[in-house]
């Protein structure tokens, strides 16, 4: 559900979602978007990777995952596969529950 590297969902919802599983290669990598005044996670199931966004960066192992927000303009993240990687991608604005 989403879109990426210009490939989009045909499932319409009433609020920007984006929810994705990667199966990556060592050294391969991908660079999803995350829009402005929004949040999420990268769930690792397998593997290694790390996640980077300006200057921060942060290495995951299996079962490992990291959170994420974006203040008033977009965040794009850049995940590397250190091995072979199974991951998932969520990312959308706050519901607004508590």
């Amino acid at each position: 559900i989403g879109r990426i590297a210009g490939a989009e969902s045909p499932v319409s919802l009433p609020s920007p979602f984006s929810f994705f599983e990667f199966e990556m290669k060592p050294k391969m990598s991908v660079t999803p978007r995350v829009l402005s005044k929004s949040g999420g996670m990268v769930y690792l199931i397998r593997g290694k990777i790390r996640l980077s966004s300006g200057d921060e960066i942060v290495p995951l192992e299996s079962g490992q995952a990291v959170g994420f927000q974006s203040d008033d303009k977009d965040l794009e993240l850049f995940i590397e596969s250190l091995d072979d990687a199974h991951f998932f991608f969520l990312a959308g604005k706050r519901c607004g529950e508590p």
